[in-house]
């Protein structure tokens, strides 16, 4: 017990961006075809290896993991995206954190609003809906990181933004 003083407790909330535990993960290597924050939802861009932000009306391949080593804006002394053209790794199973813009319940489905790159677990006007994904932990503070639950299903359709 001297090496795990609190067993119990759940692992420490990240960045977004970051890996939050050690389950089954999986993630793909790309290049930033635009500038794309750590934890953003990302699609297809105009190559073959690169992503970009995920607009509506576009199919959803995963989220941007967190990496030190970009050309990306930096704020308050720390690296928060990638620069055009920064090979990345973009996560598409596992369990990554990401910013939540209201209170979310574990085992809800996520929903983005690209507008303001944050993750809720209801609709709302601009919101859409990630297949595939769910929260993986209960969160009450608003702009506060929570791990997301992601698993991509080849063959999935574009989707659409609530109206």
């Amino acid at each position: 017990m001297a090496l795990i003083p609190a067993p119990l407790l759940r692992p420490l909330a990240g960045m977004p961006g970051q890996w939050q535990n050690m389950e089954e993960f999986n993630a793909f290597t790309a290049h930033a075809g635009a500038v794309v924050a750590f934890g953003q939802a990302v699609m297809k861009g105009a190559t073959d290896d690169a992503v970009i932000p995920l607009t509506t009306g576009n199919k959803f391949v995963g989220i941007a993991q967190e990496n030190i080593q970009t050309n990306g804006a930096v704020a308050n002394g720390v690296v928060t995206t990638y620069a055009i053209g920064d090979r990345m790794g973009v996560a598409d199973m596992g369990v990554i954190f990401v910013t939540v813009g209201a209170a979310v319940v574990k085992g809800n489905a996520v929903w983005y609003l690209p507008s303001d790159g944050k993750y809720y677990a209801a609709t709302g006007t601009g919101r859409m809906l990630l297949p595939g994904c769910e929260f993986d932990q209960s969160v009450s503070t608003v702009n506060a990181v929570a791990p997301v639950k992601i698993r991509i299903r080849p063959g999935e359709a574009a989707i659409t933004a609530a109206a």
